[in-house]
């Protein structure tokens, strides 16, 4: 293992650029993590705001890795967030749960997913968008949460090294405050692991060039204060103000006619996202059935049914985002509507079109997937429908193995709420302004962040006072 000096040295050699103070502090920091052969589990926590560097640094770890043969491991809570993380870095990048979970038949034949063993020592994982991570305690993980499974799988091996990189001016895990895998103070009080942090917040010369960054540099220092003054916008290059309707309407023509996967709008509500998803489909794509060939959908529950877990995915999760293919056979059935369909997944090229069945019930909810009531009365269906199997064991083993109890939900794709855009990346992101009846707030401006941050090319602001705009002149 290298001395930290000759790591340093290696790390900011693969910097693209003279590294700025607060990113020449992190990676001495890096250096002396990743060269102390460790008997005892540590974590690094890198924090960085949008324009700071982050995947930068993150392409020199990656790199530094590489020239010294040592392993290293990437993942990323969605699929689309490891999409961007490999890119990134150039380097495989898989989801959290592909990496840690396994499948296992128990003795009735059902499946079910386990922590998988780790086989690795010396080896360094590094997990983007980890502010994304909870702690709340998942029935189809066992009861346990994701954080303590990923600590529980890295450090089965205490050589290994854990890098948790994330945005702190993001939205926090949904049901909770604050991102708990981006505090040390968490780590040290809850989990009696030591963990050093360091939070990128100097804005790259580079990066000032955007609208987008130097505006989320704005709503940033009004979260970092937790204010709720009105914020200042400044419109221009790759951040436009939609001024009305009309505007609107044909940037929707723009970016929804023909292949529209790079392209998404960011609403408050399920309610809103689904009514402006009827809009595009009827008005600008013409689709006048339920759903059709060439819809966009975005996957709203993890589904471990219908792939083979050798299959590059492993699993459909959560957030996914897919393209029908065709339809076949849409009909009613236990009080739903389902279909036949084949879809393909637009960050998975390699991954084949699959046949699935998929639930149109969740289109329509106002729930983020099928609601509590939906699927009570789904499952209880199913386990009538099972009853003369007998005994309570069997019963489950075949509704835990029934099709139209594991049909897909999804949600069109082309509007989604800002939570389920989180760890996604899109050319063009149109931001609609919400109902504010308290006025703007910290945590508003952490959803307004983040809404804007999923953005690479474009953001569209709709609906935006037009006082919170900078040169605006107002009518007296």
């Amino acid at each position: 293992m290298q001395s930290p000096q000759n790591t340093y040295v290696d790390l900011k050699g693969f910097f693209p650029f003279d590294p700025t103070n607060d990113q020449d502090q992190l990676l001495r920091k890096l250096a002396v993590y990743l060269s102390i052969r460790r008997i005892q589990p540590e974590v690094m926590i890198v924090k960085g705001y949008a324009g700071t560097g982050k995947t930068t640094l993150l392409k020199s770890v990656v790199a530094v890795h590489k020239k010294n043969t040592r392993k290293v491991k990437l993942m990323a809570p969605t699929g689309r967030a490891a999409k961007v993380l490999s890119g990134a870095t150039g380097f495989p990048a898989n989801t959290i749960h592909r990496s840690l979970y396994r499948p296992k038949v128990s003795s009735g034949g059902a499946a079910t997913f386990v922590l998988a063993n780790n086989p690795n020592k010396n080896t360094t994982f590094i997990v983007d968008e980890a502010g994304l991570i909870s702690t709340q305690r998942d029935r189809s993980l066992g009861d346990h949460s994701l954080l303590e499974d990923l600590l529980q799988y890295v450090f089965e091996d205490a050589s290994n090294h854990l890098i948790l990189v994330g945005d702190p001016a993001q939205l926090p895990p949904v049901g909770q405050p604050q991102s708990p895998a981006l505090s040390s103070e968490f780590f040290a009080n809850q989990m009696g692991i030591p963990a050093t942090e360091h939070t990128l917040r100097q804005v790259t010369r580079q990066a000032l060039d955007s609208y987008i960054l130097k505006n989320a540099t704005m709503l940033r220092q009004l979260i970092e204060a937790d204010s709720s003054d009105s914020p200042v916008f400044e419109a221009g290059g790759d951040l436009t103000r939609v001024e009305d309707g009309y505007q609107l309407q044909e940037i929707f023509e723009q970016l929804y006619t023909g292949d529209s996967s790079g392209n998404t709008m960011v609403v408050r509500s399920n309610k809103k996202a689904n009514k402006y998803n009827q809009g595009i489909r009827g008005r600008i794509k013409f689709q006048e059935e339920r759903i059709s060939a060439g819809d966009q959908f975005m996957v709203v529950k993890n589904n471990y049914f219908w792939l083979p877990e050798s299959s590059q995915m492993g699993f459909i999760a959560n957030g996914e985002i897919g393209e029908i293919r065709s339809i076949r056979n849409i009909h009613e059935r236990y009080g739903f509507t389902f279909c036949e369909a084949t879809v393909a997944f637009v960050d998975y090229p390699k991954q084949e079109a699959i046949d699935v069945i998929l639930n149109l019930s969740a289109l329509d909810s106002e729930s983020p997937a099928l609601s509590g009531a939906q699927s009570n009365s789904l499952y209880e269906q199913m386990m009538a429908k099972y009853s003369y199997r007998g005994s309570k064991g069997k019963i489950y083993e075949s509704v835990k193995n029934d099709p139209y109890f594991n049909a897909l939900q999804i949600k069109f794709s082309y509007v989604i709420t800002c939570h389920k855009s989180q760890g996604g990346q899109w050319e063009h992101v149109v931001v609609e302004h919400p109902y504010l009846p308290d006025g703007p707030s910290p945590i508003y401006y952490k959803w307004l962040y983040t809404a804007m941050t999923r953005a690479t090319t474009k953001v569209y602001l709709v609906g935006f006072p037009e006082a919170w705009f900078e040169g605006v002149s107002l009518q007296p």
